[in-house]
């Protein structure tokens, strides 16, 4: 059973001048078929009791079908995601299937409805350096939505559910920025920032998806190495040979070791001891040359 509005609101596609005037016509996708549902009709002034219309093409009397009048009607359920458009031909014959009305394509277009929730489609993971400044890039977040991007079906909005005290996101674009410069990585050394993603620019009843960002604060030389010790004091024997190490000087850096770039000196200078240092940055304390025990040269005090 067919089934048609009282008033016709789709497109009539009549002829003018010898040519069809086509309008494109729309179907919603997902609309329920139970019966047939009307799109829109063909009209020429040379259609007559002798004549009717043939459609040819996607979906040409499978999908899409035509009366004797010229009335088109969809019999299938549309998704706009398989397929958004239709590309169709029209032509008026007679009883005999001789050409009266020249043929002319058309296309009938499958509207969008929001029919799907946005989708995060892989994890995401950054860094940033400490003390960085504000708006600092971290990184940007991207969901997909398989609605029509040009309607707010497809328009995702973001926001922070989780770590907005210390980073900022465009709502539009999904870029993670710093919020503040009080990033220490001696502090607190990563972050897992929450991003949600909505459809319908953010209305609440849009759909949602939700992701962790993992992010990562990097090291710079931000704290002073200092001696774990105030004062040491290191017997040396006199036979002891030059280069060797006496003894090694820890040093407490709360940055990681790549940062740890300790320069020692001896004040005063001298000629007996030097420092080096230690594969882990440490300082090794080093006779410079042999000893000559003298009861007046028998101590001696360095400042490093």
């Amino acid at each position: 059973m067919d089934q048609r509005p009282a008033l016709q609101t789709s497109p009539v596609l009549h002829r003018h001048k010898r040519e069809w005037l086509w309008n494109n016509l729309y179907v919603e996708e997902e609309r329920p078929t139970y019966f047939q549902y009307y799109l829109g009709k063909l009209k020429s002034t040379k259609s007559g009791d002798r004549t009717h219309y043939v459609i040819e093409g996607e979906g040409a009397n499978t999908i899409f079908k035509v009366d004797e009048k010229g009335d088109i009607f969809v019999t299938e359920r549309l998704d706009r995601e398989v397929k958004s458009k239709y590309h169709l031909s029209a032509k008026l014959v007679d009883t005999s299937n001789k050409l009266v009305e020249k043929v002319e394509d058309f296309v009938i277009l499958v509207t969008d409805i929001n029919d799907n929730d946005p989708v995060f489609t892989k994890s995401f993971n950054a860094s940033i350096k400490e003390r960085s400044k504000r708006g600092t890039k971290v990184i940007e977040v991207t969901a997909t939505d398989a609605d029509d991007p040009t309607t707010a079906n497809g328009e995702l909005d973001y926001k922070l559910l989780e770590g907005g005290d210390f980073f900022n996101i465009d709502s539009t674009t999904g870029i993670i920025t710093t919020k503040y410069e009080n990033l220490d990585r001696e502090t607190q050394s990563s972050y897992v920032v929450v991003v949600q993603a909505q459809d319908l620019r953010g209305l609440k009843q849009g759909g949602t998806a939700t992701t962790s960002v993992s992010i990562a604060v990097s090291d710079i030389n931000d704290n002073i190495a200092t001696f774990t010790k105030s004062s040491y004091v290191f017997r040396v024997k006199e036979d002891m040979k030059r280069g060797q190490r006496i003894d090694t000087m820890v040093l407490e850096d709360r940055d990681e070791i790549q940062n740890k770039d300790p320069i020692f000196t001896i004040a005063p200078s001298s000629d007996i001891f030097e420092m080096e240092r230690s594969q882990i940055k440490d300082g090794n304390l080093m006779l410079k040359k042999g000893l000559d025990y003298e009861p007046r040269a028998a101590t001696h005090s360095l400042c490093m």
